[in-house]
């Protein structure tokens, strides 16, 4: 028997059919090249493989974010001043943005007058009738604006607001009664009030 086929090779070879090859082994892969270089950040030398094209020169991505902050030329800053259009004010303004014409002042009082035109604009006037007081019963005329409506006269409320606060002070107040003897008759009596102590009695006085 030939070396290297074996009896059911052999045998499809007799019938016609085709002789299977056993697969060559794949050759085993040579070990990538290494060289050594010295990073241009740290100055440390660090392995890379050996490829086409330019060999790396920074170690990390540490190094290549180093690098990247160290050629990143700073940004000059931009500061432009200009008078104001209506007052003397200097204006001191930074940055790339549009130009401002007015400073900080005129640009508040244009602000408010700009409001105020509106607000005169768009007004809309409410007026209401008020009735008659409650107390006297004369007429309070018409409301002009929002808020709330009247319900007294002027004169009535200052009267009942007069009224609440004898009222208020009246339940806060507490009687003082004090006890005397009459130098006359030599008998103790009560005196009620804040007043000067009597002396003498109501039938000897």
């Amino acid at each position: 028997m030939p070396l290297g086929i074996s009896e059911d090779d052999l045998v499809a070879g007799f019938l016609g059919k085709a002789v299977r090859k056993e697969p060559e082994p794949e050759p085993e892969p040579e070990p990538p090249k290494m060289l050594i270089g010295t990073c241009i950040v740290c100055e440390s030398p660090f392995s890379f493989e050996s490829k086409r094209g330019k060999n790396p020169q920074m170690c990390s991505d540490q190094c290549r974010a180093e690098n990247k902050r160290q050629k990143k030329k700073p940004k000059e800053k931009i500061v432009r001043e200009h008078k104001c259009k209506t007052c003397d004010r200097m204006i001191t303004q930074t940055g790339r943005g549009g130009k401002r014409v007015f400073c900080g002042v005129c640009r508040e009082e244009r602000r408010k007058e700009a409001y105020k035109k509106y607000r005169q604009k768009n007004r809309v006037p409410v007026e209401r009738e008020q009735g008659n007081c409650e107390m006297c019963g004369c007429s309070l005329g018409v409301k002009k604006g929002r808020g709330r409506v009247r319900k007294v006269c002027p004169t009535c409320y200052k009267e009942r607001r007069r009224q609440q606060s004898r009222d208020f002070e009246r339940k806060k107040y507490v009687p003082v009664v004090r006890e005397y003897k009459c130098a006359t008759c030599q008998k103790v009596f009560e005196q009620h009030g804040k007043g000067k102590l009597r002396k003498y009695c109501e039938g000897c006085s």
